[in-house]
């Protein structure tokens, strides 16, 4: 079920990005699905963080796992964010 569940994500989120970077297609449409895309790698991220700082009262080490993998995702997102751009930016030229 898990995978099935990852698989239509994936397909989702991938399809997302390509009408998001798609010159052909208005921008009344990619703007919000970008939009989309983003608020729900933040609110991931900031639900990590908020954990982790929930956890660090009582358990350092749980804590700094999960502020790490909170640090990976940020740095995973910008990434994404500064691929996403680049393609459009070579999209426009």
């Amino acid at each position: 079920m898990e995978l099935i569940f990852e698989f239509i994500l994936d397909l989702v989120f991938e399809g997302i990005e390509e009408i998001g970077t798609d010159r052909r297609i208005k921008a009344w449409i990619r703007i919000p699905l970008l939009g989309i895309i983003i608020l729900l790698y933040l609110s991931v991220v900031t639900v990590l963080f908020i954990c982790g700082i929930i956890v660090l009262k009582t358990n350092v080490l749980a804590a700094v796992i999960i502020l790490a993998v909170t640090g990976l995702m940020i740095w995973g997102t910008i990434g994404k964010l500064r691929s996403i751009y680049h393609k459009i930016k070579r999209n426009n030229s």
